[in-house]
């Protein structure tokens, strides 16, 4: 197998992951703010799975970076920013993966 044709394949592995960790969570969330505050290791799990989703999606920015040899970046903003500037992704997109990344 091709090395493109084994990163694709690594990109819709985490794209699943990540498909499963949203519907995972989803299923989990309460109607409201109240309950989900006193859900105790429950919440703690769903806290866990968005964070494991958003640097999931942030693996796969690295890899579009490396992939289209935009250098090496010093940091995950630096990412974000490369694949802003070089129209990969939109502006706006881009600025809602570093905000949720905080």
């Amino acid at each position: 197998m091709k090395t493109g044709k084994l990163r694709s394949e690594a990109m819709r592995i985490i794209l699943a992951i990540i498909a499963d960790s949203i519907d995972l969570v989803t299923s989990h969330l309460p109607p409201d703010l109240k309950i989900f505050k006193n859900l105790g290791l429950v919440k703690d799990g769903i806290y866990k799975r968005v964070e494991y989703s958003i640097e999931n999606v942030l693996d796969i920015c690295a890899m579009i970076n490396a992939d289209l040899k935009f250098g090496i970046p010093e940091s995950e903003d630096d990412i974000l920013s490369t694949l802003i500037q070089h129209h990969v992704l939109d502006k706006s997109l881009g600025e809602e993966v570093r905000q949720m990344k905080v």
